[in-house]
């Protein structure tokens, strides 16, 4: 009984250690395990961090704007030329000496600086919250002249119009939401001479600010409750058109009678103007001076061209 005892007892203890080791190859295991995802998870993080901040060094961010400018002269076959990238993730995107040339070899954009504060991170949810736009020493040519009959931006729709029919996007862009805070502009000068329509247009802003409360494209709607514009110089031409006007009934019939653009603004104030506005059909010729002036919209029914004021202020004009 006593070595059969002794026997018993042997074997439970082989037993015992057997289930200790087992116990301590599982932890072990588990332990290797989680040690990996430890690994993993700190390798993308490092990895993510990396990114961050590399697209943040003058040499990475050199090394994008060059193949943007790459791409974008392969796709337009136009001259297009960026001087400075300059990204500060996540809130700012700054494009500086920004220049795309038209297919007649004229200016069709310069802008000294393009900057956009937007939040990168809500982009990931379709979210384009936009807290300011600023536009500084901008230089804009449109033209449509003969003997082309379309405006010469029209190749760069074309060209991108093209890709989208051959790559068809899958991407549902009905919850894409949008939301601009501020518009700042300087310096800016827009060229529009429309041969066809008799239009000719050369207007140059010192600043224009405008603070947005709404920001609704998708049902044209759009609040913005005070505009500043100081330093509007130039002329606004209305010359014999090469056609006349072709009224599009069928569009117009097409078209839903309560999709219209809706703009909302409490204040205006303007500044420093000097405009000179001639229309060759009409026999006028004015020119319009103002020191500064102050408006009070009420309503604006631009579905009927009625645009009602509380007040308007007027000095030095």
């Amino acid at each position: 009984f006593g070595v059969h005892f002794e026997i018993h007892k042997i074997l439970s203890g082989k037993l015992m250690e057997s289930k200790k080791e087992e116990t301590k190859k599982k932890k072990s295991f588990l332990f290797k395990l989680l040690k990996v995802f430890a690994w993993i998870f700190g390798s993308l993080l490092f990895l993510i961090v990396l990114i961050l901040v590399l697209i943040q060094t003058s040499f990475v961010q050199n090394f994008a704007r060059k193949k943007v400018v790459t791409y974008l002269e392969h796709k337009l076959k136009t001259k297009v030329a960026i001087g400075k990238l300059d990204i500060k993730f996540p809130t700012a995107l700054s494009l500086q000496n920004v220049f795309f040339e038209d297919q007649s070899k004229d200016t069709l954009l310069y802008g000294g600086e393009i900057k956009v504060d937007i939040s990168m991170f809500k982009l990931i949810r379709n979210d384009i919250e936009i807290q300011e736009i600023a536009l500084n020493d901008i230089l804009l040519k449109v033209k449509r002249l003969p003997p082309d009959s379309v405006f010469n931006f029209q190749f760069i729709a074309d060209a991108f119009s093209s890709e989208q029919k051959k790559e068809p996007s899958k991407t549902d862009t009905s919850t894409l939401k949008m939301n601009i805070d501020q518009i700042l502009v300087n310096r800016t000068r827009i060229v529009y001479r429309d041969a066809f329509t008799g239009n000719d247009m050369d207007l140059a802003i010192g600043h224009l600010d405008t603070k947005i409360s709404k920001f609704d494209p998708s049902h044209l709607l759009f609040d913005i409750p005070t505009i500043t514009l100081n330093g509007l110089k130039g002329h606004f031409y209305q010359l014999e058109p090469l056609q006349k006007p072709i009224e599009n009934t069928v569009a117009e019939a097409a078209a839903p009678s309560d999709h219209f653009l809706q703009f909302l603004n409490k204040v205006i104030n303007i500044s420093d103007v000097n405009v000179t506005y001639k229309s060759v059909p009409s026999h006028l010729n004015s020119t319009f001076v103002i020191g500064s002036a102050q408006l009070h919209p009420k309503t604006f029914d631009l579905k009927n061209s009625i645009i009602n004021l509380k007040d308007v202020a007027l000095n030095n004009y």
